[in-house]
């Protein structure tokens, strides 16, 4: 599937379930799946990437509730003519990555899980940044 394409869906989702879709991006990157994976999703019945992309907002959205404090704060957004946004915090994203993909689990024999945080950060922080996504 074109990333024209994954990003359109990825902004339906974000919009339906009230999340940021630069993270749902970021989590479609930071998993790079292939086919029927391509976020990380495992569950048996999400196997297409429109699937994935709504159990992905729905658990962002409900992680979003959990979480204690404010998980929000507010970025410059470069480009043609910058502005400030509301984005997910640091301390929030860290929190989140800890549930997605927490190290150390068994169906993560090679802890790829452990990188998985500090990658989401940073992309995330880019397409913020960016403000569009690749």
């Amino acid at each position: 599937m074109r990333r024209e394409d994954e990003w359109e869906i990825l902004t339906v989702e974000a919009s339906k379930h009230g999340v940021d879709p630069f993270f749902l991006g970021a989590i479609r990157l930071v998993e790079n799946g292939g086919p029927g994976r391509e976020m990380g999703v495992l569950v048996a019945d999400a196997d297409t990437f429109e699937l994935e992309a709504e159990v992905t907002a729905k658990t962002v959205r409900n992680r979003l509730v959990e979480f204690v404090g404010n998980p929000l704060e507010t970025r410059t957004v470069l480009g043609a003519s910058p502005y400030r946004r509301i984005v997910y915090a640091e301390p929030w994203i860290m929190w989140f990555g800890r549930k997605w993909a927490p190290p150390g689990v068994a169906n993560d024999p090679t802890n790829l899980n452990a990188h998985w945080t500090p990658n989401c950060l940073r992309i995330y922080a880019d397409v913020v940044a960016r403000g569009v996504w690749p």
